[in-house]
């Protein structure tokens, strides 16, 4: 058996409808709905998003940690996760451990209303949990 360790270049979606196009991180956070209200907020969900899933990548294992280490991300690695300066500070501000925190618990919980109210919610049967 013949193992080759160079570089694949190729990358093809296993989504017939995509196309060979795979979409990047940030275009399929993009399509996570919004559960917040325009008014009054901070930072984009798709960077908020982003930068969870960054964290999470790089090791961390609650909330809490998560937030530490998107406070010690550079400028440079927040603007390619979608972060915006500040107007005066001038600066990218890392999102909190209680913004991550709040903002992926509403998400799980729209989530799970919504697939609640169109019937897909899990239920236990004597052969196991059943569901969408």
């Amino acid at each position: 058996m013949q193992v080759s360790h160079a570089r694949d270049t190729t990358v093809t979606s296993t989504d017939e409808a995509a196309g060979p196009k795979v979409p990047g991180l940030l275009e399929v956070l993009a399509r996570v709905p919004g559960p917040r209200e325009r008014r009054g907020r901070r930072y984009l969900l798709t960077f908020v998003l982003a930068a969870a899933v960054a964290c999470a990548l790089a090791g961390t294992r609650n909330f809490r940690e998560a937030g530490d280490h998107a406070a010690d991300l550079p400028q440079d690695v927040l603007a390619r996760l979608g972060g915006t300066p500040h107007p005066l500070l001038g600066r990218i501000a890392a999102p909190s451990e209680t913004r991550i925190r709040t903002l992926i618990q509403v998400i799980a919980r729209t989530s799970w209303t919504t697939s609640s109210a169109a019937g897909c919610a899990p239920r236990r049967t004597r052969a196991g949990w059943t569901g969408c």
